[in-house]
């Protein structure tokens, strides 16, 4: 669902301006290779804020809880957990 927020702010489709890259879960497991870790777990996760005031902002969210539930977690979720072990090829 993050695509609609992109699309709908183009071209400045970052919502945190200190944001400098993105990352996909097959290049934190390329990146985790080349510094010899290996990834143990992975999990997407929702940063929703009942904070926020803007009714856009809850509307938005509320239809993506409601609708979410019919779709899997990579179309709804936005941020990434990754647990990583350093393996034993690892050289100093």
């Amino acid at each position: 669902m993050y695509a609609m927020y992109a699309a709908y702010h183009f071209p400045k489709t970052c919502q945190n301006g200190e944001h400098t890259f993105w990352f996909c879960p097959s290049t934190i497991a390329e990146l985790a290779q080349r510094e010899s870790f290996d990834i143990e777990q992975w999990h997407l996760v929702d940063d929703y804020s009942p904070s926020v005031r803007s009714l856009k902002y809850r509307a938005y969210w509320l239809l993506i809880r409601t609708l979410g539930q019919l779709v899997p977690d990579r179309f709804t979720k936005t941020n990434m957990i990754v647990v990583m072990r350093l393996n034993g090829t690892h050289r100093p």
